[in-house]
Formats: structure tokens, C-alpha cells, sequence
């Protein structure tokens, strides 16, 4: 519960930073990606993790990778071709990421992972 309070907390500062009006529409896109829907815990993450960033103007595409790092990994990798403001990915194995997550940044996208 803790890492879900700091997920969101980051993510909240993450996009607060990104933003000058809380209520303007269409701000960008921003990617969510979520583990698994199998545990109820990542299912409301991710739909709470949506509907505020919703609520701030951003177009939201959440996807879960049902536990298998190379569809997350897939998922990843697709979402930096869509070139989103920000993504916020809670992540199968880390590790795995970590040359998509450099082209992320490499593309200026800013990523909570």
C-alpha cells in the first residue's frame, strides 16, 4: 500500500510539474502501465491512476501486461512511439526495461517507473 501511495504521489508531482491549468482540455497523452489484472489492487491503481489524470485534461492509455515481461516490455515500447508527455509504469522486472527506458528519456518523456 505504501509503494501505491508513492506511485501516486510522484505521478500526481509528476504531472502537477508538467501543467499550468488543472482544467484545460487535451493536454497529451500519457501512458500507464500497469502488471497484471489478476490482483484487484492493480486494477484500482490503474483506474484511479486514469481517472485523475483524466480529470487533469491528459488523454489516458492504460494497459496491463498480465505478469508477462516481454508483452509489458512490448507495450512499452509502443507507447514511446506514440510520443506521450509522461509514463507511469509499474514495472514486472525493472531490469528488463532499462534500454526502452532510455529511449523514453532519450525522447524527453518523463517516466515514473
Amino acid at each position: 500500500m505504501k509503494i501505491i501511495k508513492t506511485l501516486a504521489a510522484v505521478a500526481a508531482l509528476g504531472v502537477a510539474a508538467m501543467t499550468y491549468s488543472a482544467h484545460a482540455a487535451d493536454k497529451g497523452l500519457i501512458g500507464v502501465l500497469m502488471p497484471t489484472k489478476t490482483s484487484q489492487r492493480w486494477i484500482n491503481d490503474g483506474d484511479a491512476v486514469k481517472s485523475q489524470l483524466e480529470k487533469l485534461g491528459y488523454t489516458v492509455d492504460l494497459q496491463y501486461a498480465q505478469d508477462d515481461i516481454p508483452n509489458q516490455l512490448s507495450q512499452l515500447e509502443n507507447e514511446i512511439t506514440k510520443g506521450p508527455k509522461a509514463l507511469i509504469i509499474a514495472s514486472i522486472d525493472g531490469t528488463t526495461m532499462a534500454d526502452a527506458l532510455q529511449k523514453a528519456n532519450d525522447a524527453g518523456v518523463v517516466t515514473v517507473a
